[in-house]
């Protein structure tokens, strides 16, 4: 599955990583819809039967750790080091909760 969105003047980056959590048929609909409506993503495509995505976006606007946190919080661990890297230094732990240390 796959969104298009409209383009922007800014330089995309392109994400490629695999996720868990994608084991519903259809699971990587909710990926798509939700990463779709962040400011700064440009495209998602999702294929299930590899567990694989791809972002583009706008480093300018969004964050690969916003990006990341966001996967998280729909219950999808991230199967790649630099994104579980992106996800510490944005304040996120691997489980896609928010860094509550110290509350």
């Amino acid at each position: 599955m796959r969104k298009d969105l409209q383009d922007g003047d800014g330089n995309f980056k392109t994400l490629n990583y695999r996720l868990g959590g994608l084991k519903e048929p259809g699971a990587g609909d909710e990926v798509v819809d939700t990463m779709s409506k962040i400011d700064g993503v440009k495209n998602v495509d999702v294929d299930e039967a590899s567990r694989g995505i791809a972002i583009q976006f706008d480093p300018a606007l969004v964050s690969e750790g916003h990006l990341a946190g966001t996967l998280n919080s729909l219950g999808h661990s991230i199967l790649s080091p630099d994104m579980t890297e992106a996800l510490r230094r944005e304040g996120h732990s691997e489980t896609g909760r928010d860094d509550v240390s110290g509350v």
